[in-house]
């Protein structure tokens, strides 16, 4: 009689641990499926945000400013995830580079990336001098054991011609504005996941993969 409640205790565990699999397991198959009809939906028109010309039309663009679709990412140099995607993204540039423009807004996640706002800045300050593009592809395909933090103080002290005025940039009131309007224009299009991807008007609720990209930019 004693092992009476030890054995329903037991039994009751069991019930809580497949309960908890179970949940675990609808969640995962929503986010699939999620991932799966985002294509469609966008083809459909479902998401398209409200705002997209000032999109397309700021940010940090990488490409010809001519070409055909625009995409845009909201990233943060701390997100693995966003270092993961970026060759989704080089990939597409790579076989449609005469077509596609992609412009980037820097929305550092500061609660769970410490440091990532400074770094925001920096990627701001240093691009006035030598460009946007190298070096955001620098920091991108960086070693993923060196610290961005590091790597970015060796890039600004190589691609920056004037050390003094980019430093001064770093605590500047304009700098953080632009940084601030970055974060503005993310926030307004209640950003959930990193990294957001946008194109041609149509906003996905997670990043499509690089087929549904390479469909969606071919005409």
């Amino acid at each position: 009689m004693r092992r009476q409640p030890d054995e329903r205790l037991w039994r009751n565990l069991q019930l809580l641990c497949a309960i908890v699999l179970a949940a675990c397991a609808i969640y995962l198959c929503t986010k699939l499926i999620v991932a799966g009809r985002a294509p469609l939906a966008a083809e459909r028109g479902e998401t398209n945000p409200s705002g997209w010309g000032e999109l397309a039309s700021n940010g940090l663009a990488v490409g010809d400013p001519g070409a055909v679709h625009t995409v845009v990412v909201f990233t943060d140099y701390m997100c693995e995830f966003c270092r993961v995607y970026e060759g989704v993204l080089e990939n597409v540039r790579l076989h449609h580079t005469a077509d596609v423009k992609i412009i980037y807004y820097l929305f550092p996640l500061r609660t769970i990336h410490p440091g990532s706002e400074r770094i925001g800045l920096s990627v701001l300050c240093a691009a006035r001098q030598a460009g946007f593009e190298s070096l955001h592809y620098e920091l991108m395909r960086r070693d993923a054991g060196v610290p961005v933090e590091l790597m970015l103080d060796s890039l600004a002290r190589e691609v920056v011609s004037d050390p003094d005025q980019y430093y001064s940039c770093l605590d500047s009131r304009e700098s953080f504005s632009e940084l601030a309007e970055h974060m503005r224009l993310g926030m307004a299009h209640d950003l959930r996941l990193l990294p957001a991807v946008f194109v041609d008007g149509l906003q996905f609720p997670v990043a499509p993969s690089e087929q549904a990209l390479l469909d969606l930019v071919t005409d």
